[in-house]
């Protein structure tokens, strides 16, 4: 080995450099580092390093099998990136450092390009071995005795960002070792060789620690792909509608969609389903969880109603677009907007007698779509919708998430403060500088705008400009949205307006409107065996039944 760092760390070709995570004092992640040994031709100075993760999330109060992801980077002899990969569960990012760019190659294959601004190091989030490369580089250059300042470039932001280290007496006095606060908001502990071996995040009740020696490495390690086990649709047993595969022209980047056209003689009355937030394929399938959808569509279309439901961004056939890095919720409002013209376009489709149906972030986008003077649409039905102010139900679940992990009060206190701080700076109009916004913020850059469109874009305001009949349906057992503070607000706001409005509560149903026993948590939203509940689907076809009924036209 020709770096003295790598010398350092990594002791032969193959050693590895391990570290666990532990929240609340409690393992949920391990991640192994490996030095592969030069890159390239012989004497080209550069050095390939290997970084392998584990998360459990059942430790963070998630659901699902074990996440594994894997990342490669080449980088120089000062430890600059020149290439690096992370690919996790059949999904990848590549990046190619350029002079003053970074080339991006992102999960759907586009191709995008992000200023660098200087940055000459790498993080990813949970990846502690890059962290630990940089710190012993700057620490073999003698550059962690005062102030140190970096620029990093930040693979789940995909963006640069200002880093700063400064020297920490008080917890040296404490603890022992050489100690530093970050302006990311750790405290981290190296040995004398500058190796990383402790990094804390008090904020976040998130403690991280080498581990020596390292653990046997993951059965996985050698796998050359990395797979996720997906729920897949079929249609009900015995179904009489049909399915059709569709391609909408939307606004950036088609979107892929299904039409459920039911049996019997057009015009049809027809519903557009609009999902919440995140990326999901036209069915409900987001990852290894199936919010079910299709079964709310499907069932809708044995009851006379066209249906056309597509796959957000990223999802199915539905591509990431070109405005990835800079998108909102109006993104979404015009992605949604898109598919409302393509369903009116058809001509199975009654025009008098089309419905939007909303769930989650899904009902925001709804009312906006109906609140415009020209909405021109028969009903409006919101699943579990947000009734407030954005940050306000943030905190909430945040909260609500912590009491779950058992997390002590003080450090959840901290964690609403970053919310109302990250709020605050997405608000204020104030450019997102260093200087302007604290570094720690910079990660959630690309977010926020989504933050600041959300803000605009109420619930409980938009309601007030809906001329359609409007229904409100909540789950009693519903940890994200909250009957009282959500769906009685947007429904108050409806009647202060004089609007058609009518509300429904089941107590017994969560967020995906599936029946529940006890407290509803994030893990059973992976239980495959659990669907939509009957009851519900009764009131919600009965609704959208009687409404369209009503706005039929009269035969003479």
């Amino acid at each position: 080995m020709t770096n003295p760092v790598v010398d350092r760390l990594f002791i032969g070709p193959g050693q590895v450099l391990a570290y666990t995570s532990h929240l609340n004092g409690k393992r949920f992640a391990t991640q192994w580092s490996l030095y592969k040994g030069p890159a390239g031709e012989p004497g080209s100075g550069l050095h390939e390093f290997a970084f392998l993760l584990e998360i459990d999330p059942l430790a963070i109060g998630q659901g699902g099998s074990l996440v594994t992801q894997r990342s490669q980077l080449v980088c120089d002899d000062a430890l600059r990136p020149l290439r690096y990969r992370s690919q996790t569960r059949g999904s990848a990012v590549s990046l190619e450092f350029k002079a003053d760019s970074v080339e991006a190659i992102l999960p759907d294959g586009s191709h995008h390009t992000v200023p660098l601004e200087g940055a000459d190091v790498v993080l990813e989030s949970n990846l502690i071995g890059l962290q630990a490369l940089m710190l012993a580089q700057a620490h073999g250059a003698g550059r962690l005795g005062a102030e140190a300042r970096f620029q990093v470039f930040l693979v789940n932001g995909m963006l640069p960002a200002p880093y700063r280290t400064t020297p920490a007496p008080d917890l040296e006095a404490a603890e022992g070792g050489t100690w530093l606060r970050s302006s990311h908001e750790e405290e981290l502990r190296l040995d004398h060789d500058g190796c990383l071996v402790l990094s804390r995040l008090p904020t976040q009740a998130v403690e991280i620690r080498r581990e020596q020696p390292a653990p046997p490495l993951p059965a996985w390690h050698d796998a050359e792909v990395l797979t996720l086990d997906r729920p897949t649709y079929a249609p009900p047993p015995g179904h009489t509608f049909e399915l059709h595969d569709v391609e909408l022209p939307g606004p950036i980047t088609p979107l892929g969609g299904t039409v459920t056209l039911p049996r019997g003689t057009a015009p049809f009355p027809a519903v557009l389903f609009l999902g919440g937030s995140g990326s999901h394929d036209r069915n409900g399938i987001s990852g290894e969880i199936d919010l079910g959808s299709h079964e709310i569509v499907d069932h809708l279309a044995e009851r006379g109603l066209l249906g056309l439901r597509y796959d957000t961004r990223g999802a199915g056939k539905t591509l990431i677009g070109k405005d990835v890095l800079e998108q909102g919720l109006e993104t979404v409002i015009a992605d949604a907007r898109a598919a409302l013209a393509y369903l009116r376009s058809r001509p199975e489709v009654d025009r008098g007698r089309i419905f939007l149906i909303g769930h989650s972030q899904g009902g925001t986008v709804a009312l906006a779509l109906a609140s415009a003077p020209d909405a021109g649409l028969a009903g409006v039905v919101l699943m579990a919708a947000v009734g407030r102010a954005i940050d306000e139900a943030l905190i909430d679940q945040v909260v609500n998430h912590g009491r779950k992990l058992g997390l002590a009060q003080a450090t959840v206190e901290a964690q609403v403060q970053q919310v109302r701080d990250y709020v605050d700076a997405a608000c204020s109009g104030r450019p997102w500088v260093p200087g302007e916004i604290p570094d720690h913020l910079f990660a959630g850059a690309r977010t926020r705008r989504w933050i600041l469109e959300h803000m605009r874009h109420r619930s409980d305001q938009l309601v007030a400009k809906v001329s359609c009949p409007i229904l409100v349906l909540q789950g009693g057992k519903d940890f994200q949205v909250s009957p009282e503070k959500d769906a009685e607000r947007i429904v108050a706001a409806a009647e202060a307006a004089g609007r058609d409005v009518t509300y429904t509560l089941f107590p017994d149903l969560d967020h995906t409107f599936k029946r529940t026993e006890g407290n509803s948590t994030m893990v059973q939203y992976y239980d495959r065996s659990r669907h939509v509940d009957g009851g519900f689907l009764d009131v919600l076809g009965t609704w959208l039944s009687k409404r369209a009924h009503a706005a039929a036209p009269e035969v003479a």
